[in-house]
């Protein structure tokens, strides 16, 4: 039999997690859509910044050789979450507000 409670306690772990994609992804969005009012090529600016503040700590993850390894691989995490919800964000503008429609005439 299966039990629910521990279930249901498994699920609640990622709760956090998910809060914080979702509060980094709507301030992505309105900040990125300020950027690509001007140029939409500047959708990308975010989810690249944090793509490279990820390469950056997880390199350092690896090269360092005490405990500092933990801090830098929390950092990676915190910016790979944050350049999958800010990338989210940025195609749903792309799609939503930039992307011009074919028009069949």
């Amino acid at each position: 039999m299966l039990n629910l409670s521990v279930i249901s306690l498994s699920i609640l772990q990622y709760y956090p997690i998910l809060i914080y994609i979702l509060v980094f992804a709507l301030i992505s969005y309105f900040i990125s859509k300020a950027l690509a009012k001007k140029n939409v090529k500047m959708l990308l600016v975010i989810p690249l910044v944090l793509l490279g503040f990820t390469l950056v700590f997880g390199v350092a993850a690896f090269l360092t050789n005490d405990w500092g390894a933990l801090g830098y691989f929390l950092l990676a995490a915190l910016g790979l979450g944050g350049f999958v919800s800010s990338s989210i964000s940025s195609i749903i503008l792309y799609y939503t507000k930039f992307k011009n429609p074919t028009k069949k005439d």
